[in-house]
């Protein structure tokens, strides 16, 4: 979780449960913030940002579906 949320302050502080528009990014930021989550190898488009607009959903939506038990917690992932 912290290296998704140090993708996110590289361009504006922000905990893990404020919204992205509400601290302040725009599209074009969450646009730049996309290509440093897919740099981590995330597989992550830009529409995920919108659907899950604070880090922790963002975080745990992509542990769900890296998780072929649909798993509630980022266990296991490399990026955890």
């Amino acid at each position: 979780m912290e290296q998704v949320q140090g993708i996110f302050t590289r361009l504006r502080p922000i905990d893990l449960d404020t919204n992205f528009f509400d601290a302040g990014l725009t599209s074009r930021s969450l646009a730049d913030i996309l290509g440093g989550l897919q740099d981590l190898g995330l597989t992550v488009r830009l529409v995920d940002l919108y659907r899950f607009p604070t880090v922790r959903t963002l975080v745990f939506e992509l542990a769900r579906r890296s998780d072929p038990g649909g798993g509630d917690t980022p266990g296991g992932l490399p990026w955890a």
